[in-house]
């Protein structure tokens, strides 16, 4: 976890879809991370099994605050985030 200093030195955004979260999640160095809306993805089982996030480097924070982030997939089949 963060502590407050760092949290408060590190670069912020916010964020509205899934898109900039996955960029955000991607990207090098510390963020804090704010979901400004709810965040629902749908889509078929094929395609949703095909997006993979790869974290990178520093620490991320997520706020929710009170949003969800939701992954609902259509179809036949399972797949492994």
């Amino acid at each position: 976890m963060l502590t407050a200093a760092v949290a408060a030195a590190t670069e912020t955004k916010n964020i509205s879809n899934m898109d900039e979260l996955k960029a955000a999640l991607q990207s090098s160095g510390d963020l804090n991370l704010n979901v400004t809306r709810e965040i629902v993805v749908s889509d078929s089982l094929s395609k949703l099994g095909s997006t993979y996030i790869t974290l990178g480097s520093g620490k991320k924070l997520l706020n929710l605050a009170g949003y969800k982030v939701e992954v609902n997939a259509t179809g036949a089949g399972s797949f492994d985030f």
